[in-house]
């Protein structure tokens, strides 16, 4: 009887074994696959973030670009609004320039014309 409880109690010993070495197992695969599960999560927490900045960049960039040509633009404006400006007054000194000699030569033909009839006033007296 006793060596029949004891043979019992090695095959209860090996089955508790066996059936630990079964848990171990099916908990290490477990553990694997929730370690893989992270892991992938992780490497695609990563891959946005870096899409994240990746598209941050690329539109502060674009904004920049955007804000580098309009200050452009605007300095294109300035440099013709200034040579417009600078032409219209060369203009503007050339047609006054042109306006005072005609007016002066009309004065000196008109003062020419009152001497000429001041003369001739002079000689009929």
């Amino acid at each position: 009887g006793d060596q029949q409880a004891v043979l019992r109690m090695h095959d209860l010993a090996a089955q508790v074994r066996t059936e630990l070495d079964a848990m171990e197992r099916r908990l290490a695969i477990q553990d694997s696959g929730l370690k893989d599960s992270f892991e992938d999560q992780l490497a695609r927490l990563h891959a946005a973030r870096a899409a994240e900045d990746e598209a941050r960049r690329a539109s502060f960039e674009s904004l920049l670009r955007r804000v580098e040509g309009a200050s452009e633009k605007q300095s294109e404006m300035a440099r013709n609004l200034r040579q417009e400006l600078e032409t219209s007054v060369k203009e503007l000194g050339s047609a006054l320039q042109q306006e005072t000699s005609a007016r002066l030569e009309a004065g000196q033909h008109s003062s020419a014309e009152v001497a000429n009839f001041a003369r001739q006033a002079v000689e009929n007296e």
